[in-house]
Formats: C-alpha cells, sequence, structure tokens
C-alpha cells in the first residue's frame, strides 16, 4: 500500500460507495473538513464489563518477556488447524507503544509473512489510522488466535479459551494505555460482555490503567462500506485519547 504524503489527504472512507478492489482507497481532499459531526466521546465507567482476567485467579498465566510468553504460545496452545498453518503470526510493532490492536486472526497473507494485519483488512485499517496521524510503526498489533483458520472461518468458542489466557498475558505484559479490539472476536476474548459489538463499539470503558475500545473489523467494513462513516469517528476518538497521552 502506497502510504500517505499529504497531510491533507484522505481516502474515501465516509461516503459508504461500493468500490472495486482497485478503489478501495480514493484520495479526497481536506478530510478534516468532510465529517462536521462531533466526536462523542462516550466513557462508561459505571457499566464496566467483567474482564476475564479477573475470572480465574488459578488459570492464570505470568511470564516475565515477550519472547517467554511467544515461546510458550508456540509449545502449549493446542489448537488442532495449527499443523496446517505456515508460520505462528505473534505480533508487530513497537512493543513499547501506548496504542495495542487486538484483532480475530490470521488471513492467507498474514500466514504467509507472518505478520498481523496485512491483507486487504490490514491495509484499510492501516490506512484509517494513517489518515488520523497514527502510524502502524507507533503501535502494537496482535490477534487473540496466532494461526490462520482452515478457509479463514471464524475461531470456535473452544478455540478461543484455549488462546485466551495466553492473550489476557500478552496484554498484561505490554500494558497498554489504549486497548482498540477490532471485531467481536477480539472483544469477547477480553471481557465477558453478551452485548453484540453493533452496541458496543465505539464506547471507551476502563479496566485498571487501561481504556479500551471496541470497532468494527476492517473486514466487515469491506462488505458494508456504509459503516465506514462511523468507524472512521471511532478512530478519531482513539487520536483524541491518544494525544493526550503523547
Amino acid at each position: 500500500m502506497n502510504k500517505m504524503k499529504n497531510r491533507n489527504i484522505f481516502f474515501s472512507l465516509v461516503n459508504g460507495s461500493n468500490l472495486s478492489p482497485k478503489q478501495k482507497y480514493i484520495p479526497v481532499k481536506n478530510y478534516s473538513n468532510v465529517l462536521s459531526e462531533e466526536i462523542n466521546i462516550q466513557e462508561n465507567k459505571q457499566n464496566q464489563d467483567t474482564i476475564l482476567s479477573e475470572k480465574n485467579n488459578d488459570d492464570d498465566l505470568e511470564f516475565s518477556s515477550i519472547n517467554e510468553l511467544r515461546t510458550s504460545m508456540a509449545k502449549n496452545i493446542d489448537l488442532e488447524f495449527k499443523k496446517d498453518a505456515t508460520t505462528m503470526v505473534f505480533a508487530d510493532g513497537d512493543p513499547n507503544s501506548k496504542i495495542m490492536i487486538v484483532g480475530e486472526a490470521p488471513g492467507e497473507e498474514e500466514d504467509k509473512k507472518g505478520k498481523p494485519f496485512i491483507g486487504d483488512s490490514g491495509k484499510l485499517l492501516e490506512a484509517m489510522f494513517e489518515a488520523a496521524h497514527i502510524k502502524r510503526k507507533h503501535m502494537y498489533i496482535t490477534n487473540v488466535i496466532p494461526w490462520r483458520p482452515p478457509a479463514n472461518r471464524t475461531p470456535t468458542k473452544e478455540e478461543i479459551s484455549k488462546s485466551q489466557p495466553y492473550l489476557l498475558e500478552h496484554i498484561r505484559i505490554i500494558n497498554p494505555k489504549i486497548l482498540v479490539l477490532v471485531g467481536s472476536i477480539a472483544m469477547k476474548a477480553f471481557t465477558n460482555t453478551s452485548e453484540a459489538i453493533t452496541k458496543s463499539r465505539g464506547i471507551f470503558k476502563e479496566h485498571r490503567n487501561c481504556l479500551y475500545i471496541p470497532i468494527f473489523h476492517p473486514s466487515y467494513l469491506l462488505r458494508s462500506p456504509s459503516k465506514k462513516k462511523i468507524s472512521w469517528n471511532d478512530i478519531l476518538q482513539i487520536k483524541e485519547k491518544y494525544k493526550e497521552l503523547i
């Protein structure tokens, strides 16, 4: 993907049009004027989700480093499709970042190259953050499931539960100030909420010293372009919180 070099250039994120694969990112000048709506950052501290890491302390994992965590994940997460994957897709980006991105699982492109969010969905997510002046290299990116499920299918509850303790320990080690839960799988792997992501997205909540926010998965946005505008508003909320931290 070509990097955006002009601060006044943006892609057609908000118009909801159906784009061909070659037209996914159409520059639009002066994107800061495209959205006239106010950013409404909703912080709900009275209606906290129960974080799964607090459910059963007997099952908690604890590692002293990212490398130790990675080694244990590769050895001990028992997933049947693991043997058919090309590689383990662990994480990418800056482990000292204040922003951590958690997605669902690797796709075909990620499986080939061993990096999360580099296929079509990843390119869209990266473009959205780039447009908000948050570069990929300044974030830390991982997934709930570190191996590609067959045919990119949705992970089962059992598969998620096997990876869950490692995800929670991963988050503890990175200790982000902002945790972005990309899609319903990531949201439900971090919390035990029964809410649909359509109701939970775009709302910041607090857990210990971390603010977390669910957003739509970019694969959903590629299928439903009309949802891009509200997702862009979510990214703007993240941008404002990020600006407070730097």
